[in-house]
């Protein structure tokens, strides 16, 4: 099986210099391993690299600089991955979101990078109390399966599983 790389993928959308997503025929791979480190006070603050196995199909992505990303699939399901570099001791969790105003929170407040207008533009997709919602934590990363139709539930959050720091 050889994997096969979007090269022109969303193109102009993408703030990192290298966004890797390797489509196969049952997933992609979507691994950030940039060339540039970003600088903070005229030190290098290298970024922390990751990859993540998603669900196939993905219409759209969109990075916002070394720490937010997003992926829209069909239905208007989408899924978020947040690195937060300053909080240092999160726990491994998932668990399932049912209350409007906590989404709304994390998405106007935390993910606010990637809910960037004409972006992934979250006002046009609003919360759905019949499509399922889940936050997974590991370690630094949060990753957000939005509006999840129930049936593709069980597949999403088992890439979302896949996370892992590089």
């Amino acid at each position: 099986m050889l994997p096969i790389v979007l090269s022109n993928y969303c193109k102009g959308q993408s703030h990192t210099p290298v966004d890797n997503l390797l489509s196969y025929p049952d997933s992609i791979v979507y691994t950030f391993t940039p060339h540039l480190v970003p600088q903070k006070d005229k030190e290098s603050s290298p970024p922390l690299l990751f990859k993540i196995k998603l669900p196939p199909h993905v219409l759209s992505s969109y990075t916002s600089g070394f720490d937010a990303f997003g992926f829209r699939y069909s239905d208007q399901q989408t899924v978020y991955v947040y690195i937060d570099y300053y909080d240092k001791n999160a726990t491994d969790t998932a668990y399932r979101v049912i209350r409007q105003d906590e989404i709304e929170h994390l998405l106007l407040d935390d993910l606010n990078a990637i809910n960037y207008q004409n972006k992934l533009d979250i006002d046009n997709n609003p919360f759905s109390t019949t499509r399922e919602t889940w936050l997974v934590k590991k370690g630094s990363a949060t990753i957000l399966l939005y509006n999840i139709r129930k049936e593709n539930m069980t597949r999403f959050l088992r890439d979302a599983g896949s996370f892992t720091f590089l």
